[in-house]
This record gives C-alpha cells, sequence and structure tokens, in this order.
C-alpha cells in the first residue's frame, strides 16, 4: 500500500505544480479501504511527511450533523479550513471512516452527498483549490454506497502486512517500542510466529504492553514475557494465539479424525503449487455426540500448523434487527481475512445455517443468513490470486462442528464448502480410552502407583472424551482436599490410585 498510494499522491503532486487544470483533470480523490486496525491512518500520514505534505484531519463524526444543512455546512467548512491551510500548494484532507458519512436516522441523504461532491469536483477559474481528499473505511467498496464511491475515482486495499517480521519492521522503523527493539531474544526468536496475524496498530498495541511488562519486572524473562502479552492482547480481540503446549499429545484417540483434518488444512500449507492448478480448497464438517473432542481438535490443528484461531458460536450472530445478523456473518468473515492465515471455527453451527425452508421464521431472517454465510464461504474458498502464486499468508480454513448434520442445509456440503464430513465419536477400544486418559492427565502430578490400564478397566465403556477428562478433573480435586486437610505443600501434591477410586466407585 505505502507504494502504490506514495505514487499516487506523487503524481497528483507533480500535477499540481504544472497547473492546476492538470491536477484537477486526475481527479485526486482517493478511498483507502481496509479492515479495522490494519493501519490506513499511520499508512497516510507517513506517506505525506515523506512528500512533505500538510495534512488536515476529519473523523467521521466531526462531519456529522442533525440535519442535512448542518452536514453540508460541515462539509463546506472543512474543505474551506484546508484551502485556508494549504494555498497556494498542494496538501492532503484525510477524511476517516467516511463510510458514516452523510446518513440520517439510518438513510443516505442525497443532500450531504452533493455538498461533498460540489467540493470535490470545485475547479472554477480563480478557485484556490489545492486539496487531495482521501477517505477511509473499514467498510469495503462493495458495501458502499454507489453514490458515495463515485466521488472517489481512486482505490486502495489494504490488507496488511505479509508477515509479522514485516510488520515488526514497520514499527521499529518508526521507534514506537524501544524496549521489543533491544530484545533481540523478541525479535529473532520463535515467539514471532505467533504474531503473524496482527495489524501494524495491534502489534502496537501489543508493544506498548509489553514496554508496560518491562518495567513492572525488568528482571523476568523477555519472551515469556512477550508471550503473556500476545496471549492476553488476542483473547481480548477474540482470536486465540497459538498455544505452546497445546499439541496432538492433547488429543487422544481420534486418529481417523486428525488425519481427516490435517489433509484439508496442513497438505494446502505445505503443498501451495496444487492452488495453482485451479483446485478449490473446501473446508471440513465435524459431526458426532457431544463431548468428543471437536473444538479440541479444531484448536489443536490451529496450533500444529502455526496458524490463528477464531472461535465462532452460532447463536451470537443473530440479532433481532433486520439486516444486523447478515452484518455479523460478513464481519466474522472480514476479521479472519484480517488475520490471516488463520483457522475460522463455527460452533453448533446447524442453529447458524439450518435448512432453508423449515425454520418457520416469518420474516425469513434464518434464509437470508444462510444465504449471506454461502456467498461467504464460496468468496472464502474460491482460489485467490495471492494462493495462484504461492502466497498463504491471506489463507483462511473453515472448519465447522454440529451434533445434528441432518439439520445443516444441504448446501453447505457441496464440493467447495464443507465437503469433508468428519466423524468425531467417542473412543470405540481400550487403547483409545487410555489415549484420552493419559492426554488428559499429562501435566498434572501423577503418583507412580497410577496404572491407566486399570484406571481404563473401571471407567464406563460408552464414555466420551468429555466424560474420561471430568474423571481426571475429579481425581484431581481429590488430591487437592487431600493436600490441604494434610497440610502437605502444593508442590509435592500427588494424585494417586486411590484418588481415582474415589471418583470412580
Amino acid at each position: 500500500m505505502n507504494d502504490e498510494l506514495c505514487q499516487l499522491l506523487y503524481s497528483f503532486v507533480r500535477a499540481h505544480e504544472i497547473s492546476r487544470r492538470k491536477f484537477h483533470l486526475l481527479q485526486p480523490a482517493v478511498l483507502v479501504t481496509g479492515p479495522k486496525r490494519i493501519g490506513k491512518v499511520r499508512g497516510v500520514l507517513r506517506i505525506a511527511g515523506l512528500l512533505d505534505l500538510p495534512v488536515v484531519v476529519k473523523t467521521g463524526t466531526a462531519l456529522y450533523g442533525e440535519t442535512a444543512g448542518a452536514i453540508e455546512n460541515r462539509v463546506d467548512r472543512a474543505f474551506l479550513e484546508a484551502n485556508d491551510r494549504f494555498y497556494p500548494n498542494v496538501g492532503i484532507l484525510l477524511m476517516t471512516d467516511i463510510n458514516r458519512f452523510g446518513y440520517l436516522e439510518g438513510t443516505l441523504n442525497t443532500r450531504a452527498i452533493l455538498a461533498l461532491k460540489r467540493n470535490l469536483t470545485s475547479s472554477a477559474p480563480g478557485d484556490r483549490s489545492s486539496i487531495i481528499t482521501i477517505g477511509t473505511s473499514s467498510t469495503s467498496s462493495a458495501e458502499l454506497s454507489s453514490s458515495l464511491i463515485r466521488l472517489f475515482p481512486h482505490e486502495i486495499k489494504l490488507t496488511g502486512l505479509a508477515d509479522a517480521e514485516a510488520k515488526l519492521q514497520e514499527l521499529l522503523s518508526q521507534s514506537l517500542c524501544p524496549s521489543v527493539a533491544s530484545s533481540k531474544t523478541v525479535v529473532d526468536g520463535e515467539i514471532m510466529r505467533n504474531v503473524n496475524n496482527l495489524s501494524v496498530s495491534s502489534l502496537e498495541d501489543l508493544c506498548i504492553r509489553y514496554d508496560v511488562a518491562s518495567t513492572q519486572s525488568p528482571d523476568g524473562d523477555a519472551e515469556e514475557r512477550f508471550q503473556s502479552c500476545v496471549k492476553s492482547w488476542l483473547q481480548e480481540q477474540g482470536i486465540k494465539a497459538k498455544v505452546s503446549d497445546l499439541s496432538w499429545a492433547d488429543v487422544g484417540g481420534l486418529a481417523n479424525a486428525k488425519q481427516e483434518i490435517l489433509d484439508t488444512i496442513q497438505f494446502p500449507l505445505k503443498h501451495p503449487e496444487f492452488a495453482r492448478s485451479g483446485l478449490r480448497r473446501g473446508g471440513a464438517l465435524m459431526h458426532g455426540p457431544p463431548g468428543c473432542g471437536k473444538t479440541l481438535l479444531a484448536r489443536a490443528v490451529a496450533a500444529q500448523c502455526s496458524l490463528g484461531f477464531i472461535s465462532v458460536k452460532g447463536p451470537e450472530l443473530i440479532n433481532m434487527y433486520v439486516g444486523q445478523s447478515e452484518a455479523n456473518v460478513r464481519a466474522v468473515f472480514e476479521k479472519a481475512r484480517s488475520v490471516a492465515p488463520c483457522v475460522i471455527f463455527f460452533d453448533e453451527v446447524d442453529s447458524l445455517a439450518p435448512a432453508r425452508g423449515r425454520t418457520g421464521d416469518s420474516g425469513g431472517v434464518l434464509d437470508r443468513i444462510v444465504s449471506q454465510f454461502l456467498a461467504e464461504l464460496d468468496a472464502l474458498n474460491d482460489v485467490s490470486e495471492a494462493e495462484d502464486n504461492g502466497d498463504q499468508s491471506k489463507v483462511v480454513f473453515a472448519l465447522a462442528a454440529t451434533n445434528r448434520p441432518d439439520l445443516v442445509d444441504p448446501s453447505f456440503l457441496r464440493p467447495g464448502r464443507f465437503d469433508r464430513l468428519v466423524y468425531v465419536g467417542p473412543p470405540e477400544t481400550k487403547d483409545q480410552r487410555i489415549q484420552i486418559l493419559k492426554a488428559a492427565s499429562r501435566s498434572l502430578p501423577l503418583a507412580p502407583d497410577v496404572d491407566f490400564t486399570e484406571l481404563e478397566s473401571n471407567c464406563p465403556t460408552e464414555a466420551t472424551g468429555a466424560v474420561l477428562s471430568s474423571i481426571i478433573k475429579r481425581a484431581a480435586h481429590s488430591a487437592i482436599r487431600r493436600s490441604i486437610q494434610t497440610g502437605l505443600p502444593p508442590e509435592q501434591m500427588k494424585i494417586d490410585m486411590q484418588d481415582f477410586k474415589s471418583v470412580l466407585f
């Protein structure tokens, strides 16, 4: 984006130096679109500094008015202020959140649009106009009003820098995080893989947290401190970081399901050359009884492949207001694209995508949600230009889970969407149950007398993974109570067979 916008702005400056008429013929109005917090305003201000261009910034709220006349008046004053400051040279009027401009009571006002158009196209003789107008929008141009889009003949789309190292260098070049710059452990360490899906703006927030943490605990390990900041920030944003201790060892059994999921996600990452052949990449729908490890499996594969993880429960996207549910679906996919590469996981997808025509809602809300969901999946799974060139930094993988696959709309299961059905059921053999017990107790202090074979023989044969994990947790609680009663220090506590027997019998 920096090079493209810089060249465009430089061409405007050169045209202005030649003649104001040529300047206006180039139509110096630019729309910069991209997800929130990706660095749209930062990028414009930085390039303006490089070209030595003055900037007047007007936010969406600064141009808001309760009436069309008030909006028109504020637009006129904004351009007049910019003209007075820039004349006789050229400068930038930066209008942020242009997607919110001109709306009164939820409707785009024609008079407000005409006021903006009049100021953008004014080039009458004697006019002092020397303004390059740049509007930023977190909404894609396809979702903006056509009357607004026509006012900005030039558009630049932002998707973020390709990798974490490039983002960090962008941040360090602005000297915004000196403590990170001085920490070679953080800059060169394995931890940078965990921030591969962050924007520059987000990484700045992360580094500010790191600065604060470094001040509070200057003697701690730098990489552990940065890891803690990464996890807390991503969790606040609804994105799961790659958890270092989460691996296939945490998922007991499910060998067939693991292989199916790996074929869906890891294979395209390791062999991007097949994307160039026109192969259509689909997602996977995991189905099976509750408590069998569908969500755990999705998280584990994201960690195994060093991908970000976004978990979405179907009901949380449904809203009572008309059109808002569809907007929520679009926002989720837009968020996934902005933090790519990542895995987006839809839990309880049957509540979000029920078979159309059977739900009985009079307004057809769920039918519209399903249609929007299908459109986003098609856009997500089409082989993009980036994948054709072997660039996997923008790839988003879709996984879903349900207890009732028969309730899901059949169109979701066609090739190119969720075309892999992966059954995740309860353990069927003794070895599988033992593997789950070992995985669930992997991080717990076990006494030497714990025999998993004996423990398994006392467990219900129809137990799911959740039930087996619950047995481990209840045994741990029994050991904690015993340690408290006997005054045993926490570091000496061990879970023994007696604790398991107190749970099972």
